[in-house]
């Protein structure tokens, strides 16, 4: 399956990104830092061109966004810019971990 993963430089998007490999999945991801052994779209999830070339081509997209070095929580705007490019795009599928709203992070919440 081609995937367009977001937030795949992170713990979660880490072991996302090495299971879907492992499982023999094609992926694109987006990232403000682009890693080698992998097609990366050097960019961020607020920018929505960066966002519909990641999910250009892909069957499913795979959300693990955080908000880790940021002043503000992306989780919810990143995912508007997903939503909007898969639904350009014809990309019926979503999967979306998030952390936001536990422990500390809940009073983050908007």
């Amino acid at each position: 399956m081609r995937i367009a993963l977001f937030g795949a430089t992170g713990g979660t998007g880490r072991q996302v990104l090495a299971q879907a490999l492992d499982w023999g999945h094609t992926l694109t991801a987006l990232a403000r830092d682009p890693r080698d052994g992998l097609t990366t779209i050097g960019g961020d999830v607020l920018d929505p061109k960066a966002v519909a070339q990641c999910v250009q081509g892909a069957e499913a997209a795979i959300c693990v966004l955080g908000s880790y070095g940021r002043q503000e929580p992306i989780e919810a705007r990143g995912t508007e810019r997903i939503l909007a490019a898969m639904h350009e795009a014809g990309v019926r599928r979503l999967v979306v971990v998030t952390p936001l709203g536990v422990g500390d992070s809940r009073a983050r919440i908007a």
